[in-house]
């Protein structure tokens, strides 16, 4: 299961790198989208006895993006601040509309990420924590795919993080816009 789970990563990674992911781009309801699978993470949450918090804006209503690939990418930050989060952690997750953007955001009080890793942590196979193997800390290619799938929407992601006080992800996606989705190119991948 394991091998077939990373061959299918190294399979969307190479697709991304190559500019052949195709994005079809939809009004998604964002609270009927995140509703449909937040009472699994709401659960797993729970049942380590962590706080996670929702924090969507009023005024979100719809993200334009792709369904499928937002889903992995929303599911890979929050399944990473679950993962590096202690037992008894907190983690927050925050919708809103800033200017042209739709915002997403994972922020967690886990082990954090040391400044000197920083910059490489959304390469593949990149591991920020060594020591743990890669039965629980998994494939190492979970950020580069979601860097990849959100510069396909045309959108960026960024990471703040402090080693021991934790992590906050931020994904910026393009607010729909009817003169600008019929007149621009595709967007690749931006291999960095």
């Amino acid at each position: 299961i394991r091998l077939n789970g990373l061959a299918s990563e190294l399979q969307d990674l190479s697709k991304l790198e190559a500019g052949q992911v195709r994005i079809t781009k939809t009004l998604i309801d964002f609270r009927s989208f995140f509703n449909d699978f937040f009472v699994l993470i709401q659960a797993e949450a729970e049942g380590r006895g962590m706080t996670l918090q929702l924090n969507i804006d009023d005024n979100v209503h719809y993200v334009f993006a792709d369904q499928q690939r937002f889903k992995q990418i929303v599911l890979n930050l929050v399944n990473n601040a679950l993962r590096y989060t202690p037992d008894g952690g907190t983690i927050v997750l925050r919708a809103y509309e800033k200017g042209e953007w739709f915002v997403f955001e994972v922020e967690d009080n886990g082990m954090g990420i040391s400044a000197e890793d920083l910059p490489y942590i959304f390469q593949r196979f990149y591991r920020a924590e060594k020591s743990r193997d890669r039965a629980t800390g998994g494939s190492g290619l979970g950020l580069a795919i979601t860097k990849g799938y959100v510069e396909a929407h045309g959108g960026t992601i960024e990471v703040q993080s402090a080693l021991g006080r934790g992590t906050t992800f931020t994904v910026q996606l393009p607010r729909y816009d009817e003169e600008a989705e019929t007149a621009e190119e595709p967007i690749k991948y931006k291999n960095n």
